[in-house]
């Protein structure tokens, strides 16, 4: 419990708590939201505040994961917002770094880099949820937090303190670096700084593999079309395409792309716009939809695509080339968009402000 100050408040750990906005119930109950995430209440009469753990990690959030049960993990990549790597330092207790949110029952949990002392660094890159296990890409390795119970609920994982462990090039790992994470049914492959490394989740090791090829080199993205059993890979060198049970290469295209998407057989490229070309081409002719040398990322949507510019964003009908523009004034939190997702019938934006969501269709109809 808190007591009420008029101009500060302070959380559980003495860290400062400013109040942004102050609401009033129908049953006069007091509600007063904090810079830092926290909600404060009172009931009634009361001269105290209950605190509330709610909303997102206190700085900025970058990055944004959506798991198989539509539940969001908040992180952000302090290293690709600043080319910088952040050194762990315990100055308070207070050291959020990962913020889980079951938005239908409306549960929110913090993860705090002291929770294990296998967490190095509170800089994601990346983070999947395979199973029971949380996979977070760091700079300073893999990360697995093993949640208690396969089967648990959002309740489960409010109150969960699961096992956390640590893999790093003393282990095997190419680098440290972790930058992407993917899944082919039970393996799970990592692209590190210097090439990617199969891992195997129970016993945690890394495992042998076969792209020995790509050490040394630089890859810019990897995905996996799980139907095919394929990977894809974006290297200095070019385009190439992976069999994951043969191990077969195959090059497609000498295209140097900083992020791909596949939908169906297309492939969709960033390098200066964005561009597709049809995957069942044996070598791939790329055609441009979008032009422009100002591309964060890019996401597709079936036949639409959102562009982050940075300062806004754009919707382009691939049918009909027609677009939409979006920017601060049309809600989007912030003029500095660092990722742009889409789930169902909406589409997010995650800035140096805040998270904005959009039920874009609505209003763009198939």
């Amino acid at each position: 419990n808190q007591y009420i100050d008029y101009n500060v408040f302070f959380d559980e750990y003495g860290e400062q708590a400013v109040p942004t906005l102050i609401f009033k119930d129908l049953d006069n109950n007091i509600w007063i939201g904090t810079d830092s995430g926290y909600i404060f209440n009172a009931w009634r009469n009361s001269n105290k505040l209950e605190i509330i753990d709610s909303g997102v990690q206190k700085g900025i959030v970058s990055g944004a994961y959506i798991d198989e049960d539509l539940n969001w993990w908040f992180y952000d990549s302090y290293y690709k917002r600043t080319a910088q790597i952040s050194d762990l330092s315990f100055k308070n207790h207070e050291n959020d770094f990962l913020t889980y949110w079951n938005e239908q029952d409306g549960i929110w949990r913090k993860y705090k880099t002291n929770e294990s002392v296998e967490i190095k660094s509170g800089d994601v890159n990346d983070i999947i949820k395979y199973d029971n296990y949380v996979l977070i890409g760091t700079m300073y390795g893999l990360l697995k937090y093993q949640l208690e119970d396969k089967g648990q609920n959002s309740n489960s994982i409010l109150n969960s303190k699961g096992r956390w462990e640590l893999i790093d090039v003393s282990d095997g790992l190419y680098d440290n670096a972790i930058w992407k994470i993917e899944h082919h049914n039970d393996k799970i492959f990592v692209l590190t700084s210097n090439g990617i490394n199969e891992i195997s989740l129970d016993p945690y090791i890394v495992v042998p593999n076969s792209f020995e090829d790509f050490r040394n080199i630089t890859i810019f993205d990897m995905t996996i079309i799980n139907e095919n059993s394929e990977m894809v890979l974006s290297t200095t060198r070019g385009l190439t395409k992976i069999n994951l049970d043969s191990n077969i290469e195959t090059f497609l295209s000498p295209r140097v792309c900083s992020q791909i998407e596949i939908q169906d057989f297309d492939l969709f490229c960033l390098d200066y716009g964005v561009s597709k070309g049809n995957l069942l081409q044996e070598v791939i002719e790329f055609e441009n939809i979008v032009l422009g040398d100002n591309i964060r990322n890019f996401t597709i949507s079936d036949h639409y695509i959102w562009i982050n510019l940075v300062n806004r964003a754009q919707l382009k009908d691939l049918n009909n080339g027609e677009s939409w523009y979006y920017n601060k004034n049309d809600g989007i939190q912030g003029e500095n968009i660092y990722q742009i997702g889409d789930i169902d019938d909406w589409v997010y934006f995650i800035s140096e402000e805040g998270v904005s969501l959009y039920n874009w269709r609505k209003f763009h109809a198939n």
